[in-house]
């Protein structure tokens, strides 16, 4: 996959998570019942998907 191609669906997917958490934390303060499981999910996805981004900027800066 390109570089580009790659930092795209990488920064396409981090939008999405944040949203999921987003909806997640409104339903929350709207005292929605939902299962406990659902937000620590998101939030997992996100780290994982911000430590990726992480390296790809750091091959970036090592390529320099």
């Amino acid at each position: 996959i390109p570089l580009t191609t790659f930092f795209g669906l990488l920064v396409a997917i981090w939008l999405i998570v944040n949203e999921c958490i987003s909806i997640l934390e409104n339903l929350i303060k709207l005292e929605v019942p939902m299962p406990n499981f659902l937000k620590s999910l998101v939030s997992r996805l996100k780290i994982v998907v911000e430590g990726q981004g992480d390296k790809v900027v750091e091959g970036i800066k090592e390529q320099e």
